[in-house]
């Protein structure tokens, strides 16, 4: 037995984001320089002792100590072109290399490599991040939404609430900065991210799909440049090329994937429906004058099935209730009857089942134009807008 009652929730959200960033030569942007030291063996070697220097110049620039996993990071490092990195470790040849350049906004990646007998031609070498991108790219990520690597840095708390904030090293989710290819990406209202923010059931409305981003850095010591004291999450829209290039991708979820829920199983019922398909594709290539062109579309269609579980009194309950209020010398409320008449027969009485499907369309599209030569001055403009609608449909069976 069963009846059903159809309600329909419209959320239609839209985000228009339209800015132009300037780079020039010589701007304040910092830059980080990072790695992991290994033998020859490539067993890792912590405590190794890092010395960064400009040039020439005797003064050292920056120090860092690789930990137990081999890893050290440079931050806040102004742009230069020649960097020069000497690294020590008793029991191995202290190694040096010059000409090592970093720039505005990015982030470098090195492996170095000890002997304990000389000191190798390819000691530092830089790492290839392609691969790297690629291991992102297919993690599991829920919804594929890009928030959910913002959280794995160390010190990162669980996301508090439905806007897709979350605290750092002690900090306030509200304190965090956001900032999407140099532009702020901060929701005055909620202080959180606009693009990406959680909407209802905290589903973003607004995503900026996987295959659109080209880095995401989030920094937890920040400066000044960044505000409040929280971590500054800056993510970089992917540009463009000389050469066309593109890519397709869709992913999919449903029940035949997962195992029924408790409550179901108590009552006898089914699965639940779930649908999950998120499609779409990215495309980039020249403009004329010196210019680039990057675009991307992601459509996601869901359908998800939520059980709950709840209880119509029987006639004894109704009757042994009513009993109870008499033998306190009290009258049953007038209203007791005509609540209990709003129920409908058809559903039976004692436990109960609910069952909630819920259905959510979005799309979002994602545009920019880059004019001018890499690492000299250029034009950004990028532009991106998203809508989403939820119905829900509601049914409930003994």
């Amino acid at each position: 037995m069963w009846c059903r009652r159809v309600t329909q929730i419209r959320a239609v959200t839209a985000l228009l984001s339209t800015f132009v960033a300037v780079q020039a030569v010589g701007q304040a942007a910092s830059g980080t320089l990072r790695g992991r030291v290994s033998d020859t063996r490539g067993h890792t070697v912590g405590g190794a002792q890092l010395l960064l220097y400009i040039g020439n110049r005797a003064e050292v620039r920056a120090t860092a100590v690789s930990d137990h996993l081999g890893q050290f990071e440079f931050i806040h490092l102004a742009p230069a072109s020649d960097y020069r990195l000497r690294v020590t470790h008793s029991g191995y040849v202290n190694i040096e290399a010059a000409g090592i350049s970093l720039r505005a906004g990015k982030t470098r990646q090195l492996q170095i490599t000890l002997d304990s007998r000389r000191a190798l031609s390819n000691a530092v070498t830089d790492v290839n991040t392609v691969g790297v991108r690629q291991q992102v790219r297919t993690l599991p990520l829920r919804g594929q939404a890009s928030g959910n690597l913002e959280t794995l840095i160390p010190g990162a708390g669980a996301t508090a609430g439905t806007f897709g904030s979350f605290p750092v090293n002690g900090s306030r989710a509200q304190f965090n900065t956001y900032i999407v290819s140099g532009t702020n990406n901060l929701d005055p209202f909620r202080n959180a991210e606009a693009i990406g923010q959680g909407g209802a059931f905290a589903a973003p409305a607004v995503l900026l799909p996987l295959d659109a981003i080209q880095e995401i850095e989030v920094q937890t010591n920040t400066g000044a440049e960044y505000g409040p004291s929280g971590a500054a999450v800056l993510t970089t829209i992917k540009s463009g090329g000389p050469q066309l290039h593109g890519s397709l991708f869709e992913f999919f979820d449903n029940d035949k994937l997962a195992a029924n829920n408790f409550y179901n199983n108590a009552f006898g019922r089914p699965r639940p429906e779930f649908r999950n398909n998120q499609f779409g594709f990215t495309a980039g290539g020249p403009l004329p004058y010196r210019s680039y062109f990057f675009s991307s579309y992601e459509g996601q269609h869901e359908r998800v099935g939520v059980t709950a579980a709840s209880r119509f009194p029987t006639e004894e309950e109704i009757a042994a209730a009513t009993s109870l209020v008499q033998a306190a010398g009290r009258s049953v409320n007038a209203l007791a009857s005509p609540i209990l008449a709003l129920y409908p027969a058809s559903l039976g009485q004692g436990p109960l089942s609910f069952s909630v499907i819920g259905r959510s369309d979005g799309n979002t599209l994602a545009l920019k134009a880059d004019h001018g030569e890499r690492g000299q001055d250029s034009i950004s403009a990028s532009y991106a807008v998203g809508a989403k609608q939820r119905f829900l449909e509601t049914w409930a069976s003994m």
